[in-house]
Parts: structure tokens; sequence; C-alpha cells
């Protein structure tokens, strides 16, 4: 069993018995089937209805999910006669594939005759949780900085202040595979912009958070106008500022 870009071979022989100047093709029935279980190289009880099934003379079975994405090869293909065309692959396609070719006049006993293979489906990293944009804060307080990514492979996740690697201490450390950068007691230096990197073979995805200290609001005595003081006044408010007057 071989993936070629976007086929799956699976070879049979057409001929059930004879020579090669007399060959007597045999009825028969191809199915595909899935697993997505990465460690589960069989189906589940429950799941055995295949993804594909080709019976001739007869319209193609094709599950909700692949409809239009799959096809079997050309009957003169020189690739394997059961091989299986999938196309505009995603992500939810990976697992473990299963070609199983059924001939009708044989025991049914010697119907068990599918091989699996597994398809890796490699996508770059796309991220699922990141930071707030600006996050205010005041000093002595305690923050978690989040930032997860999917793909394939599992995205690594690196994190920068400044442009320079995070230097983990007693007060920063990252955690929990790299997802986490949690800095505590926060003083003035670890104010300032944190990029958090995601990255794997296929490609890399940042994104990068503003650190600040929340500034109280002052509300000047001699405002011209109204509107523009209120305005001020929750810009200067916003996250943990504090109102004076």
């Amino acid at each position: 069993m071989l993936v070629q870009g976007n086929r799956i071979d699976c070879t049979m022989p057409l001929c059930l018995y004879g020579t090669a100047n007399l060959c007597r093709p045999s009825t028969y029935i191809i199915s595909w089937f899935v697993n997505k279980n990465p460690l589960e190289r069989s189906l589940p009880k429950g799941s055995d209805l295949p993804i594909y099934i080709w019976y001739e003379s007869y319209p193609e079975h094709i599950e909700e999910g692949y409809k239009g994405r799959v096809s079997r090869v050309s009957p003169d293909s020189p690739f394997g006669s059961a091989s299986l065309n999938l196309t505009n692959i995603k992500e939810s396609d990976q697992g473990w594939y299963e070609c199983k070719v059924v001939f009708l006049n044989r025991d049914p006993k010697q119907h068990k005759n599918g091989t699996w293979f597994h398809l890796d489906v490699h996508a770059p990293p796309r991220f699922s949780v990141t930071p707030e944009d600006i996050i205010y804060v005041n000093l002595g307080d305690s923050i978690i900085l989040n930032c997860q990514a999917d793909g394939t492979p599992t995205p690594e996740i690196l994190w920068y202040k400044d442009a320079n690697p995070v230097d983990p201490s007693p007060t920063v450390g990252i955690f929990n595979d790299g997802t986490e950068l949690r800095i505590s007691t926060i003083r003035h230096e670890d104010i300032g912009e944190y990029t958090c990197i995601a990255r794997n073979g296929e490609g890399q995805v940042s994104h990068t958070a503003r650190v600040i200290i929340a500034g109280g609001a002052v509300i000047m005595a001699d405002c011209f106008r109204d509107d523009f003081c209120s305005s001020y006044a929750n810009y200067l408010n916003k996250g943990k500022g504090r109102r004076q007057s």
C-alpha cells in the first residue's frame, strides 16, 4: 500500500484464475474504511461503515465529509485497480485507512484481506488561544499569558520579550509545554512586548501582547468639552486605572 500525492494505492488481482492469454475476471466489491484514532490500527466496534464502496453497475457509496473528494482510479490505470483518489485533503483526514476487496465467488472466510496504512497530513501552525493585544497591570500583580496553537506536527511554542528570548527567573516561568508564560510580582523591568511564536516543519505564526502599567485618570478642572473629558477619562481608566478628581 502506497501514498502517491493524492492517490492511495491498493493493488489486487482482477483475474481469479486463468493464464496470461485466458483470464476470467472475478466479480468484486471495493471498500475503504478509516479509523481516526492514531493508536488503533483496526475499526472500533460499531464503526464498520466504509467511507467508500465501489460495486460494478451500482452507484458509488461515499460517506458524508468525503463527497466530492474521493473516487476510484480509472480501471486501466497503471496503479492498483482498487486505489483511491483523495483530493482537497484536510487535517481531519489523518488516520488509519484500510482497503478491502471482496471477491463474491470466493469462500466468505477468505474475505478478510484488508490492508492498513497511516495517512499523515502535515499542516502549518494556527493559533487557537492568544493573549489580549494590550494587558494593563499594576506593579506587584501576577499574570498568565496563554498561547496555544494547532498543527501537524504539533507546534513548538517559543516566548520572546522585546525581541529577546524570555529568560526564566524566580518570578518568570514557562509552563504547560510552553503554552503559558507566568509573571508574578510584576516589576518595572517586566513591562514590555511579549511575543509567542508557534512553529513546526510547515511554517510558523506569531502574536505579540503589550504589557503596560495601568495609569489613573486625571480630570482637568478647565476641560473645555464634556464629551472630550469623558472619552479621555475612559481611555485612561481602561484596565485597572483609577479615576481621580
